[in-house]
């Protein structure tokens, strides 16, 4: 059984994984099928297109897992000394019971 850290990790991988993989197959799959190693300047493209996409993904992934962190967190019970006071309506009489 997994827990709950495990199914949100998953996805979110997978998520940036899935189209990371159709970009590469159209900007360095194809046109290398295609012929273009043969050009100098190929290799170049292709150095910066992994480079840029590997970061960018990186950076996608370090800011869900931030978002992660303040939602468990924000889900923590707040130490006594830290917990609001009372809201208005708790202050109000309660009703005789009949």
């Amino acid at each position: 059984m997994r827990s709950h850290t495990d199914r949100g990790r998953r996805p979110q991988a997978s998520l940036v994984l899935l189209p990371w993989l159709v970009y590469v197959g159209v900007t360095v799959v194809a046109p290398a099928a295609n012929g273009a190693t043969r050009d100098p300047a190929f290799a170049e493209h292709t150095i910066v297109t992994l480079g840029v996409s590997v970061v960018v993904a990186m950076l996608w992934l370090a800011a869900g897992t931030v978002r992660n962190r303040r939602r468990v967190l924000s889900r923590t019970p707040a130490r006594a000394s830290e917990r609001r006071s009372p809201s208005r309506s708790d202050n109000l009489p309660t009703l005789p019971a009949d």
